[in-house]
């Protein structure tokens, strides 16, 4: 049960990766045109190219996460994929702010879904990654099932 509990856990940041590039990926108007609280604009090329870059950014942090937590024994790796992403978020929550203005990200009551994701689940996601990294989740420990690449 361990083992199972600790999987869903360590999977939760590939699952959000999968989710953060369907956004750009499926639907990159929209994606881009609710970064910033401007009416929305047909693309431009750059700006279209630009989405997709980042929706295949997320995906690429997805297969890195399902490869890392399935192939390593080693709590160390875990312990520095999950610090590496929690910076991230921090970077990430920063520039999203940022982007949208500081009276924009404080007011939770206007976000649109991709302020939700940007700001409010990364911030989710950061608490999470803190908690595991002080412990709270049950200690260091990896998959037992996890394949060791030789």
């Amino acid at each position: 049960m361990n083992d199972i509990r600790l999987r869903a856990e360590l999977h939760m940041a590939n699952l959000c990766s999968a989710a953060g590039a369907l956004g750009p990926l499926i639907a990159p108007e929209y994606f881009v045109s609710s970064q910033v609280p401007v009416k929305p604009h047909p693309l431009q090329s750059t700006e279209h190219v630009i989405a997709l870059q980042l929706g295949n950014a997320y995906f690429l942090l997805c297969l890195l996460g399902l490869g890392i937590l399935n192939t390593t024994k080693d709590p160390k790796v875990v312990r520095a994929y999950i610090w590496a992403l929690l910076i991230a978020d921090v970077t990430h929550v920063g520039i999203s702010s940022w982007g949208v203005g500081l009276e924009h990200a404080t007011r939770v009551q206007r976000w649109g879904v991709v302020d939700g994701g940007n700001i409010g689940f990364t911030a989710w996601l950061f608490l999470m990654r803190c908690l595991y990294l002080l412990g709270l989740f049950g200690g260091n420990r990896v998959p037992e099932k996890a394949v060791k690449i030789t």
